[in-house]
């Protein structure tokens, strides 16, 4: 055990002593990650506004505050986040807030009693509380296990795990994310190679520049489209082979913003009817057919795929998305293969 740990642990115990004292509770757990010395805190205070008798007292109201602290002595950060305080509750970092630190540095020399003090300042004036107030960090890695505890202690977040579908040198990707959506906030999350608790920040927007979303009935897609600077909005399309998660994640997002002038359209043929096409399905064997086309192919695999390019032009031409032309400029990309050009009709 290095000096600074030896010296964290101590800090840690003397801490649990003295706030035993002032009702605080402080459960600690060294988190099993290999070749990193990381440790998390979960601290509950008492709400000092309720008397002392309890009689009579809302379930709405709160009988502690519960936050959660994330102390990385390998790589000098320190974060803290709310459970149960609204709205802050949906996993922002609240530490710069919190301590008036310009950073989330953690040193040796760094005193755990000036975090402690600085929340239960905060908490005296807990009904002044900024919904601006905490920060998420592009690239920057989380716990998963701090997702699901926020998530299941908390009614007002809808966590889930989905594909993000991306086109990249020319081909159609399926890209497992998690992620998290609050009353205010939607946060995207990749996985991290070889390392399953954790899993990295890619995206994160509020809700409140989310201008549009398009929800197909077929193949359980669903199209964001998000505000940026400048007139090209940025669209996020998400597919799950749990269409009832999609449907659930639709109908959480219109409950959260219905207030933000949305505006919802759902994808659907002219008539009214759908072409009979599993779209996924469909662009998986189109990815690996042109795989093999570019390793030689052959007139029976060149025939097939022209077909599924058409169905994609059908599909994509019925449900409004321009996607279709995509389609269009690889049928006559495939066309010019001369090779096989000369079989069709």
């Amino acid at each position: 055990m290095s000096e600074e740990q030896t010296k964290f642990e101590t800090e840690i115990n003397s801490l649990k002593k003295n706030l035993k004292k002032e009702n605080i509770s402080i459960f600690t757990e060294r988190m099993p990650y290999p070749n990193v010395i990381e440790y998390q805190i979960i601290l509950h205070f008492p709400n000092e506004s309720i008397p002392k008798e309890k009689t009579n007292i809302s379930k709405d109201i709160i009988n502690e505050y519960i936050f959660i602290m994330e102390i990385s002595l390998t790589k000098h950060e320190i974060k803290l986040y709310s459970q149960n305080i609204k709205p802050i509750n949906d996993g922002r970092d609240l530490f710069r807030d919190l301590t008036s630190s310009r950073n989330n540095n953690y040193t040796i020399e760094f005193d755990l009693n000036i975090i402690i003090n600085s929340i239960k300042q905060f908490l005296k004036n807990i009904k002044g509380i900024d919904v601006r107030m905490g920060y998420f960090y592009i690239d920057t890695q989380y716990d998963i296990s701090l997702l699901n505890y926020i998530s299941d202690n908390n009614k007002n977040v809808f966590l889930c795990k989905v594909k993000l579908m991306e086109r990249v040198n020319n081909k159609n990707l399926e890209i497992p994310i998690t992620c998290l959506i609050s009353e205010d906030y939607f946060c995207a999350f990749e996985n991290i190679p070889k390392n399953k608790f954790k899993i990295k920040l890619f995206f994160y927007s509020s809700l409140k520049v989310l201008s549009s979303f398009k929800k197909s009935f077929v193949g359980s897609i669903i199209s964001l489209f998000w505000k940026q600077q400048g007139p090209i909005e940025y669209e996020m399309k998400l597919t799950s082979e749990n269409d009832d998660l999609i449907n659930k994640m639709v109908e959480y997002i219109i409950e959260k913003i219905k207030n933000y002038g949305f505006h919802m359209d759902i994808i659907k043929h002219k008539d009214g009817k759908l072409p009979d096409i599993d779209i996924i399905k469909l662009e998986r064997e189109i990815n690996q057919m042109e795989i093999q086309m570019k390793n030689g192919g052959n007139i029976l695999i060149f025939n097939k795929l022209l077909s599924n390019y058409e169905k994609a032009v059908e599909y994509y031409s019925a449900v409004g998305d321009n996607k279709y032309e995509d389609y269009n400029k690889r049928i006559q990309e495939l066309l010019k293969n001369d090779k096989f050009n000369k079989f069709v009709q």
